[in-house]
């Protein structure tokens, strides 16, 4: 189930072939995280004190992470692909899809039913027309009248604001690999290590002493570049207990200390890289389909819908107990209904796509 001493990244994937449990219930257990801490903030309309308090470690954990995961299991798919056209295919219908439907569902069912406002208002407002921009990364949090009396006034689905980060991440990943430093290892070390100073020499010449160093945008890419070079490196990281407990260790200090949030990539890259290559017994239920990413899409929206049908309980656990029955429900259509089916056609609609800029950039 667990590593053994002194076994190697690369050794782990062997034995495993490619693929552990570790990673699924890593996805699902971030997800879940994330909610409950969204729990906290759609509730009390603030998290300021999470951030300042004992548990802001905690917290502040679960995005990087969800990104050095995303980074290693990319960068695996993009060796195994080998046609970065292919792959950045595959990843557009891994994504887009779902993120497609959460929009439209938003804006077409969930707006509709709940807003303040007659719905010829509603449809003609231009907060209506823009939402639809989150689909490619132009990101809006708001619908005309809808939650505009919650705690967390008017915001729709806060989570979203990371898509246009994952966006780069694709395009870093892309840039890397046809200019071969996907494979430089010392030269993608030092982008990272060089970013990783230019974010905290940032924290440090904006940020007050009582900054509350919330996860910023750029240290997420440079979190997914970390799990793409550990995937590089997969040769030589080992997997020992000692090494969790260091890298434990250094996630708790770094991410304890505000001013060197952005070093807490590293170790909290490890701490990934260790868990998911754990192989726990599946459980059959919850891990029936790759549920994470719908949990993360359709979290907010009905957490905030929970909110308003239950004004008079603004208690977190309360609003997870309610909202978590409805966000599986939805992230178990958004799985088998929609990303699923289409996964199950990603080679067909690469060799489609491929076709095409092929007809299109050849001589006539």
């Amino acid at each position: 189930m667990f590593p053994c001493a002194d076994e190697t990244v690369k050794h782990r994937l062997q034995s495993c072939n490619g693929t552990t449990s570790g990673f699924d219930y890593l996805r699902l257990v971030l997800a879940l995280s994330i909610v409950a801490f969204h729990s906290i903030n759609v509730t009390l309309g603030d998290t300021s004190h999470v951030w300042r308090g004992a548990y802001r470690a905690a917290a502040a954990c679960l995005l990087p992470m969800f990104f050095a995961l995303s980074g290693f299991l990319v960068a695996a798919s993009l060796e195994r692909t080998k046609s970065l056209a292919v792959f950045l295919t595959y990843r557009a219908v891994r994504i887009l899809p779902a993120l497609a439907v959460e929009v439209f569902l938003s804006a077409l069912v969930l707006g509709p039913l709940v807003t303040t406002l007659p719905l010829f208002s509603y449809f003609s407002d231009s907060r209506f027309w823009i939402y639809f921009g989150n689909i490619i990364g132009n990101i809006h949090f708001y619908l005309p009248g809808v939650f505009e009396a919650n705690p967390r006034p008017g915001v729709v689905n806060q989570p979203l604001w990371t898509v246009p980060y994952e966006l780069e991440c694709y395009i870093a990943l892309a840039f890397l690999s046809l200019t071969g430093l996907v494979k430089q290892r010392f030269v993608l070390s030092a982008v990272i290590v060089a970013g990783i100073i230019l974010a905290t020499n940032g924290l440090v010449q904006a940020c007050p002493p009582d900054c509350l160093y919330r996860p910023g945008g750029r240290v997420l890419v440079l979190a997914f570049l970390s799990g793409v070079l550990s995937f590089q490196y997969s040769n030589r990281i080992k997997l020992g207990l000692p090494g969790l407990v260091l890298a434990l260790w250094l996630a708790l200090v770094t991410l304890s200390i505000g001013q060197l949030y952005a070093f807490s990539i590293l170790p909290l890259t490890y701490i990934t890289v260790w868990l998911g290559l754990t192989t726990p017994p599946k459980n059959n239920l919850l891990l029936r389909g790759d549920y994470s990413y719908g949990i993360y899409l359709f979290g907010y929206p009905v957490q905030q819908l929970a909110v308003s049908w239950f004004p008079d309980r603004p208690y977190w656990w309360f609003n997870l107990f309610v909202s978590l029955p409805l966000i599986f429900a939805c992230a178990i259509f958004s799985w088998h209904i929609i990303e699923k089916p289409i996964l199950a056609r990603r080679k067909i609609i690469a060799d489609f796509v491929v076709n095409l800029f092929s007809r299109q950039s050849s001589p006539l």
